[in-house]
């Protein structure tokens, strides 16, 4: 597999634990940064993007998620085609802090990340938080592999 190229707004920074998922996902120097201008890309220049077929998204451009959505599946009819695969950083943890002028607003927090991707075929998430790929007292780690079966739940079972 290619480099895995991680989508973020060139005035942002990667956090520690997206980091670290990041590294146990898809391996440390597997994956490379690419910043999205301040300004955005314009629909030519999303066109003509070469990320390769993985995609990691930290901040989200619609117009990408997009062109990759048509690619997710498969990239070419032909026989011997690539597939490809798009993934996202997700938070669903919020905190709630109080600015300087006494206003409270709410943020992502910066603990409590996983790496998401949408599987066509249960529709459903498959997720993994970073216990999940490096292990925890609790276990062994989860790879991001397909799954070899699902239960009757329709969570992933991995050989």
């Amino acid at each position: 597999m290619s480099k895995i190229k991680v989508i973020i707004n060139e005035q942002h920074n990667l956090l520690s634990e997206q980091r670290q998922i990041l590294d146990a996902a898809f391996g440390a120097g597997d994956w490379e940064v690419v910043k999205v201008p301040k300004d955005g890309w314009n629909l030519d220049e999303i066109e003509n993007l070469d990320l390769g077929t993985h995609v990691c998204f930290v901040s989200p451009v619609p117009a990408l998620i997009m062109r990759l959505q048509g690619t997710a599946s498969f990239t070419t009819g032909e026989v011997g085609g690539t597939w490809s695969q798009v993934f996202l950083l997700h938070n669903d943890r919020r905190e709630k802090v109080e600015l300087p002028d006494g206003r409270i607003i709410s943020r992502v927090a910066k603990t409590g990340w996983q790496l998401v991707e949408w599987d066509s075929q249960r529709s459903k998430f498959r997720k993994w938080t970073l216990a999940d790929l490096v292990g925890d007292a609790h276990g062994e780690p989860y790879e991001c592999r397909e799954p070899y079966d699902y239960d009757d739940d329709g969570d992933p079972i991995y050989a």
